[in-house]
């Protein structure tokens, strides 16, 4: 013998009464959330042309570990440390770095030959200065604020390098 049971349903009827409070609440539609808010990234403690004014003649003093304590995370994830601090040497120049910060201004940068994708907020700083005597260079460089620290990124030939696994030029 087969029984077939249907079940219909439908909305009970309900007396023309207020409904109780704990009926009424979850009956309240509930309001879209608003969207997340981005947390403000925390402020360094020094202006990006402090940092850059910093890393360059520490560049000439050869303090490369802890220069690379500065690089961009995803610099950092192409080249060790140990890596990084012996190529450095090799390329090491010596005497006095005499540099000058011409200019910041906020910058969206992020070049995928150099691995930084997509691009984000920087500080561009238009830098004059000379190496070993040399005569001066104007140079533009990045600073990026990553969790209240400034960070710096490779420039392009050094970054291929070293994503080749061979000391740059």
């Amino acid at each position: 013998m087969v029984m077939v049971l249907l079940v219909a349903c439908a909305p009970a009827a309900v007396a023309p009464t207020a409904n109780p409070p704990a009926i009424a609440a979850a009956q309240t539609p509930t309001p879209p959330s608003s969207p997340p808010t981005a947390t403000p990234m925390p402020t360094p403690a020094e202006s990006a042309e402090a940092f850059w004014t910093r890393l360059l003649p520490a560049q000439g003093r050869g303090e490369w570990a802890a220069i690379w304590d500065t690089l961009h995370p995803a610099h950092q994830a192409v080249v060790t440390k140990e890596r990084f601090v012996s190529c450095s040497d090799l390329n090491k120049w010596t005497g006095t770095t005499e540099m000058k910060v011409l200019s910041t201004r906020e910058e969206l940068f992020g070049p995928p030959e150099a691995g930084l994708q997509p691009p984000t907020l920087t500080t561009a700083l238009t830098i004059q200065a000379s190496f070993d005597g040399d005569a001066p260079e104007l140079l533009t460089d990045h600073a990026w604020n990553l969790g209240g620290r400034w960070r710096w990124a490779l420039h392009q030939p050094s970054y291929e390098a070293f994503r080749k696994g061979v000391c740059p030029d």
